[in-house]
């Protein structure tokens, strides 16, 4: 049975988050988009009716800011795996640091702006990393906007 989420500001369950990134990719695959390389308010409104479905209570409003959450997720996890070299990202061990070399330029990486939001991810994965790859594709391939 679903955890029913119904006030601002509680912790968004996984279940709440995946039905969340399946209605927004539905959403996109039909072509809808809004401006850059985010979908229109009018998606945040039909996440929060079909999670209703589900037995959530969100309102558009806070699918707009979980999208916003994850977005930024997805963008520290991009940035490290593309501007930190040498460095190791996957989705079951995440940034997998092993050994003192490998602490160290993590550690670093952490002070850093770009950096802070890895630190969930020192040893694990972020289970929405496949679903958030797939609703930026599928944005950057509808509106032609770079991912």
């Amino acid at each position: 049975m679903s955890e029913t989420s119904s006030t601002s500001g509680k912790h968004w369950t996984d279940e709440e988050t995946e039905h969340l990134l399946n209605r927004l990719i539905e959403w996109r695959q039909g072509g809808r988009v809004g401006d850059g390389n985010n979908p229109p308010k009018s998606a945040f409104t039909a996440a929060s009716v079909y999670l209703a479905t589900k037995g959530f209570t969100r309102s558009q409003s806070q699918c707009s800011s979980k999208w916003g959450t994850l977005k930024a997720t997805h963008k520290t996890i991009i940035t490290y795996k593309s501007n930190t070299s040498g460095t190791h990202w996957d989705n079951v061990k995440g940034a997998n640091i092993e050994g003192l070399a490998a602490e160290r330029t993590f550690e670093s990486h952490l002070t850093t702006k770009a950096g802070e939001g890895m630190k969930p991810f020192k040893s694990k994965g972020w289970r929405h990393w496949e679903k958030m790859e797939a609703a930026v594709e599928i944005l950057s391939v509808v509106c032609g906007c770079p991912r």
